[in-house]
């Protein structure tokens, strides 16, 4: 997948310039950092809400992996905006 996703990427080339990509690719250093802090807080969330631990599945893989990264995203965005250019200590970005 990630062979058609780059092929099409240089393909279109300039054509392709959306913010929220631009926005990810510029946190895309701190989301390396923060994910594992999201995915084990949304675990044990989950876990606690639910009463049950949560098993593998398929189907949910891509969903959680996008609501990972679009949190992941939001905090360092926030964190960004709140502490201007001290950031990257905190984040990395």
């Amino acid at each position: 997948m990630i062979v058609h996703f780059l092929g099409l990427l240089i393909r279109l080339g300039e054509k392709v310039d959306y913010k929220i990509i631009h926005t990810i690719a510029n946190a895309s250093f701190g989301v390396f950092f923060i994910h594992s802090y999201v995915l084990t807080a949304s675990k044990i969330l989950t876990e606690t809400l639910l009463g049950e631990k949560i098993t593998g599945n398929l189907l949910f893989y891509p969903l959680i992996t996008l609501m990972v990264l679009m949190s992941c995203v939001g905090i360092i965005v926030i964190m960004q905006k709140t502490l201007g250019r001290k950031s990257r200590y905190l984040v990395g970005s």
